[in-house]
């Protein structure tokens, strides 16, 4: 049915692609990421996702902006069609159920996470890794926004502080317009086969995922629907666990992470340096007044390592500290209380406006550079520098 096609050929054209998203797929030394392409993508689904953007598009359009050579081989939309729902479920890209249309998504926040049913240890380790190390690291930390953001444990906030809706999980959880669906964490399955169990948490099932991301886990077998009441209860078994709560970084988010410091990927790419909070969003910090019991808790829960207890007293190391509020809601004493920030940010509506805000003011090599120098001496960052 398809002519033969050069492998090489089209997933070099795949990664140069990719590369123009708006969260690139840098080129490497050694060549990992075309192993990752291979991963994901067939030569054939690798030629037509070439014609593919972070936009949705349906089946015909992507068939019309196809060359001849390809819309040939296709025959008919129909046939297009199968190949594009074949790589939606390999988690390849993401497809619109309603809709009927589809979309590149990144490396990470995307494709990867879409493995949870088949990543293993090994491709973590010698893959995912080495492609992190090699430059997709620098290629997610130096974007003008960050694709995740933080959101504060609600107990932790005084009652006279208003909480933006894009702030409150519940009310995330309580106004979201399309299904909710929970699935396993893959950085706690990673850690399970390399016989590294999580310390925070025995619950595996803890990723939330709403819009166009539930719609794909539930259709797809790679979680579960659950109501709003069961994802509210997830939520404060979360808060209750000392997890940080990491929504995609958008009023209405695909997904919500509760994540910890010992399995956390994003996690442990920010505190790999002196200074994490440079690459965290958060609207609010911690504020410290006398009281302190010296119980400890604070720090013993403190997933950025971001609290020490001086002379009966939290000390904060600002740089370190992801706005979560973990330590002020586990405080008996109510030493420590969040805030918010005299300047907050508002994060886009949903994904398509991230992603085009992103590719705005894409950062190039010396950005990259810049960034990565930075984040090794401690210096601090600035978000679209």
């Amino acid at each position: 049915m398809f002519r033969k096609a050069s492998p090489e050929k089209a997933y070099k054209k795949l990664r140069s692609h990719l590369n123009k998203m708006p969260v690139g797929f840098p080129r490497t030394f050694s060549g990992v990421e075309y192993d990752i392409l291979k991963q994901f993508f067939t030569p054939e689904s690798a030629e037509i996702a070439c014609f593919m953007g972070w936009h949705f598009l349906a089946a015909d359009e992507i068939y019309a902006a196809l060359p001849s050579r390809l819309s040939a081989e296709y025959g008919s939309v129909a046939e297009l069609k199968r190949l594009l729902d074949s790589m939606a479920r390999s988690g390849a890209i993401l497809r619109r159920t309603k809709e009927e249309t589809y979309a590149l998504v990144p490396f990470i926040v995307g494709m990867y996470e879409f493995q949870i049913n088949t990543i293993t240890a090994e491709f973590y380790d010698k893959k995912v890794i080495p492609y992190l190390q090699a430059g997709f690291a620098l290629e997610y930390l130096a974007t003008s926004l960050p694709q995740t953001r933080t959101i504060p444990v609600k107990e932790s906030i005084r009652v006279e502080n208003l909480v933006a809706s894009w702030d409150d999980l519940d009310r995330i959880i309580n106004d979201t317009k399309g299904d909710i669906a929970i699935m396993n964490c893959i950085c706690r399955k990673v850690g399970d086969q390399k016989e590294k169990p999580c310390k925070a948490t025995d619950r595996r099932e803890l990723c939330m995922v709403f819009n166009d991301y539930a719609d794909t886990v539930i259709r797809e077998g790679w979680g579960r629907k659950i109501t709003r009441e069961e994802a509210r209860k997830s939520a404060e078994q979360s808060r209750k666990e000392g997890l940080i709560l990491q929504p995609s970084n958008e009023k209405d988010p695909q997904v919500v992470c509760a994540c910890c410091g010992c399995c956390c990927g994003l996690l442990g790419l920010y505190t790999f340096f002196p200074r994490p909070a440079d690459f965290i969003s958060s609207n609010y910090e911690v504020e410290v007044s006398d009281g302190c019991r010296d119980c400890g808790l604070c720090e013993k829960f403190c997933q950025m390592k971001a609290v020490t207890v001086v002379d009966k007293q939290p000390v904060i190391n600002t740089a370190r500290c992801a706005g979560c509020g973990v330590c002020a809601a586990k405080c008996p004493s109510k030493t420590l209380t969040m805030k918010q920030k005299g300047k907050t940010a508002e994060p886009p509506v949903n994904t398509e406006m991230l992603l085009d805000e992103i590719g705005k003011n894409k950062a190039g090599l010396f950005r990259k550079l810049k960034v990565g120098a930075k984040a090794i001496l401690g210096i601090k960052q600035s978000r679209g520098q």
